[in-house]
């Protein structure tokens, strides 16, 4: 059963905890075990898919939007994954970084999230078997320009670094948010949920999810004010919508489900619900 906590205000984004049930953690994560893991392009190097090694003691954990700098281009994680301890395993990806192929064959953590449309793009493409590639690319033109942010290679992680104070103000006011997840709402639209197993999981991308729902927010100028989130809720845990598996999740599985105005995919792992995500789309 899932509940909602009282709402915080960061500037004109509102977000909504999200409390369930604190099953524990056990995995790790790219940004704590950068040392221990490896993230290399395919021996022949696609744009859609790179190598991930976990030389790490724990399963790794990636949620779909985290990014991956360097090599031939940077990446998003296109679905949520999970890495058993020493494997090697081909990873789905997403370019966010249009104007380039070159450099070493060797990414690091980009310590950032695809910002919530983006995530929806890749969403609901991979439900219906599309490629999101080039509507992703488009959204990422207009965020440059809508932030006034110079690119030579119309990279997202050049828009994080413009506004790096700037996001760091949303963040400044979850600093004591305890929970499994959260709702984040700018005007009166829901721009995306994410959802944990536990809240030590949350806590570890909290911070990176935050500036990704800012980042969402920053250029819409929208007046936001609470809103009924329990119906956005209930669609997506309960609804009648029969969960579809679609591709990725490692060594995880990746199922999805979409309505006439959201899209959800959840990461299941040894039968148990590891993370989950859910945007409203048109």
């Amino acid at each position: 059963m899932i509940k909602v906590g009282e709402p915080v205000f960061l500037s004109n984004l509102l977000v909504y905890p999200l409390l369930g049930e604190d099953k524990g953690n056990g995995y790790c994560t790219l940004d704590e075990v950068q040392n221990r893991i490896i993230v290399e392009e395919l021996p022949k190097a696609r744009v859609e898919a790179i190598l991930v090694e976990n030389r790490a003691d724990r399963p790794l954990l990636m949620i779909d939007g985290e990014e991956v700098i360097g090599a031939l281009q940077n990446r998003i994680v296109a679905t949520s994954a999970i890495l058993e301890p020493m494997t090697r395993t081909e990873i789905l990806t997403t370019c966010v970084e249009q104007n380039r192929w070159q450099g070493s064959r060797s990414f690091k953590t980009g310590e950032t999230c695809s910002f919530p449309s983006i995530r929806a793009i890749i969403a609901r493409a991979s439900v219906k078997g599309e490629s999101p590639q080039g509507k992703v690319w488009e959204h990422i033109d207009k965020k440059l320009k809508s932030t006034r942010t110079i690119s030579k290679t119309s990279s997202m992680h050049d828009i994080y670094e413009n506004l790096d104070s700037h996001l760091d103000r949303y963040v400044a006011g979850i600093e004591d948010l305890e929970a499994n997840g959260m709702i984040g709402v700018c005007g009166d639209l829901i721009i995306g949920l994410d959802y944990f197993r536990s809240r030590e999981l949350f806590k570890r991308f909290k911070v990176k999810l935050i500036r990704s729902y800012g980042l969402e927010a920053i250029d819409r100028n929208l007046r936001t004010g609470a809103i009924e989130v329990k119906p956005f809720i209930q669609k997506v845990f309960n609804s009648k919508k029969r969960w579809r598996k679609v591709r990725g999740g490692g060594q995880g599985q990746v199922e999805a489900r979409m309505g006439r105005d959201y899209v959800a995919r959840r990461l299941r792992y040894r039968h148990s619900l590891i993370h989950l995500s859910a945007f409203s789309i048109d």
